[in-house]
């Protein structure tokens, strides 16, 4: 395989010193056994940087004329433009794998979207990427494909750029799940194919729910403005900089706000604010910056700097005060605007403090010397920081490994184990005034050592060999709670080789006990999101032999809907009986929800851990 040469020299938005071409993408076919039923075929950019790390995969969604099963067409025209995200992405020193699948039908359909979940375990399983950093971006029905993916795996993709689409978002529900979502829109006023009103709704919605997506709208270019919107080099910086379930990070073209505050959240008891920031960069050329607020709205006095004000704040009310700035398209010969905002939601009066809330998710099981993300997942009010200091740890273990922390994010990090046995991480989220801690447990087995499975059930669900060997029983041991089963839709889950485990369930407040030798036990919760297409609240309680495990932990708001999560914990038996608890937490709204559980023996690792720890 052929890699891009890079120059050491080349600046941020320097142009790549060798283009890729077709021959340079290996070829593959998901079967649709994961779940979709769909046999999507596809072509993948690898490139050889990315065969000792970690690298962010970019999925390309091409549009109607490339529609079949022969493979090559999605990479005609240098995939429409497409080619550009994985070239200049070497460019900048960070490497991305670049996916192109071809679809069967139009790519919003449940088939086609459910199968890009079945297509990412492939791709993860085989070549392996950064779960942090999947980025999504399709043009025309690859556009609306793009809008498909998020809202059925709401919470897979860091970042997206639609263009041209043929969809739109305008539901509440799907305004509500997705407008933290990073997204860039790309369209042509006088687009006679694709109506320009798509982007216009989708951006307008997204608005409406306190997101900044950036929308570029070009004068004149009509359908086919993809290989002009894939050449700026801005997009692939800015998808680059964005991480899975945290905030936009700020790339040009951004607003900045110095007054009242920048931070996502502002608590006053102020009557007035007045407003004040700037717009970078200068090759934005911003023309307009305009004030939202309420019932106030208007234009802000001056561009790169801008001030407005002094604006009275409703009382008793959450009211979102947004910036929106309109500069430069980047295509001269296009012509048209580019629009970005800062948003502030504004609460008045000032609330009492409210703890962040801390989950902490690592994969449970796993093999020596493989590279491990760790993903702590905090909520928080906002105050008094603005937003909470997070510090990852490990507390026990055999062997001291580093943590890498990202560098965008404090809650991420990679973690490449030495030594196999029994490892117990923690993440601290801080806001000032009060600190919340969750922990989590990971196994670590030598390559060739066999899983130490000794007990397994599929929760509601018949018997299932895993894709690993594990074999899952039918169903038994539980009482209490309501069972359920996903037979229709997307039954497709994202994070999972074993999409049968988790279209079964039991969900509301039930136990589980099984007879077990006395011992020393890791309990893998397999858990996943499917029932709703509207953001609930899925607060769970679980202890396991009488050991908290989660605490009021928002399965929803951390996993999305159809996205795998296992999680662990470790606990001794000593009256010859395995006992999982789980209840609805207080002051939330839906049921708690298991999909299966693992049970693994922990004897001689246990020792190897305390031998080495201590």
């Amino acid at each position: 395989m052929r890699s891009i040469v890079r120059l050491g020299f080349l600046l941020l938005f320097a142009q790549p010193a060798l283009a890729i071409t077709s021959a340079d993408f290996l070829t593959r076919v998901v079967d649709g056994d994961g779940g979709s039923g769909f046999e999507l075929p596809y072509r993948i950019y690898v490139p050889a940087a990315c065969a000792g790390r970690r690298c962010p995969v970019m999925l390309f969604l091409h549009g109607a004329g490339e529609t079949g099963s022969n493979n090559t067409a999605q990479l005609g025209n240098r995939a429409n433009g497409a080619f550009a995200l994985a070239e200049l992405a070497e460019a900048q020193g960070d490497p991305a794998i670049l996916v192109a699948p071809q679809a069967p039908e139009w790519w919003a359909n449940d088939g086609p979207s459910g199968g890009l979940g079945d297509l990412l375990d492939d791709v993860q399983r085989e070549f392996g990427f950064d779960p942090a950093r999947v980025y999504v971006s399709g043009l025309s029905m690859g556009g609306a494909g793009t809008i498909g993916f998020i809202q059925r795996f709401d919470a897979v993709a860091a970042a997206v750029a639609p263009i041209c689409p043929a969809g739109q978002i305008t539901s509440p529900n799907d305004r509500d799940r997705l407008s933290s979502t990073p997204a860039w829109y790309f369209h042509a006023v006088n687009d006679s194919i694709v109506t320009v009103a798509n982007s216009r709704n989708s951006v307008a919605t997204l608005r409406s729910g306190a997101g900044d997506p950036i929308y570029t709208e070009y004068a004149v270019g009509n359908h086919s403005i993809w290989t002009q919107s894939y050449n700026n080099p801005r997009l692939t910086d800015w998808l680059l900089a964005q991480r899975w379930r945290a905030p936009m990070v700020a790339r040009d073209p951004r607003v900045v706000l110095t007054q009242p505050s920048n931070a996502a959240v502002l608590y006053t008891n102020a009557a007035s604010i007045s407003i004040a920031g700037t717009t970078a960069e200068a090759s934005a050329a911003v023309s307009l910056v305009n004030y939202e607020f309420g019932s106030s709205s208007g234009a802000a006095t001056g561009t790169t700097s801008f001030v407005a004000g002094p604006l009275n704040v409703p009382t008793n009310a959450q009211t979102a005060l947004r910036l929106t700035a309109t500069g430069s398209s980047y295509v001269a010969a296009l012509a048209g605007n580019t629009t970005f905002s800062r948003s502030v939601r504004v609460i008045s009066p000032t609330p009492s403090n409210a703890a962040p809330a801390a989950a902490l998710w690592i994969e449970p099981i796993v093999r020596v010397g493989t590279a491990v993300r760790i993903r702590a997942m905090v909520a928080d009010d906002g105050q008094p920081l603005g937003q909470p200091g997070v510090i990852l740890r490990q507390l026990e273990g055999p062997a001291s490994d580093p943590l890498q922390i990202d560098a965008t994010n404090p809650a991420l990090a990679w973690w490449t184990p030495s030594a196999p046995g029994l490892y117990r991480f923690e993440v601290e989220a801080n806001d000032g005034q009060q600190t919340r801690s969750a922990g989590a447990s990971v196994l670590v087995l030598t390559a060739g050592a066999t899983r130490p499975t000794v007990s397994a059930v599929n929760v509601g669900g018949p018997a299932y060999t895993g894709l690993d060997g594990v074999n899952f029983a039918a169903e038994t041991g539980f009482t209490g709670g309501t069972v359920e089963t996903l037979t229709t839709g997307v039954t497709t889950i994202y994070g999972s080789e074993d999409d049968s485990l988790h279209r079964s369930m039991r969900r509301g407040n039930a136990s589980y006990t099984a007879p077990i030798t006395n011992g020393r036990y890791l309990v893998v919760l397999y858990l996943s999101e499917w029932r709703s297409s509207a953001a609930v609240s899925r607060g769970m309680d679980v202890s396991v032999e009488g050991v908290s495990m989660l605490q009021n932990f928002d399965l929803y708001r951390w996993a999305g809907l159809r996205h795998a999560m296992r999680m662990a914990v470790a606990v001794d038996v000593v009256d010859g009986a395995i006992n999982v608890q789980m209840s609805r937490s207080a002051g939330t709204t839906t049921d708690p929800r298991i999909d299966a559980i693992e049970i693994l023996a922990l004897p001689t690792l246990e020792q190897v851990f305390r031998n080495g720890f201590e």
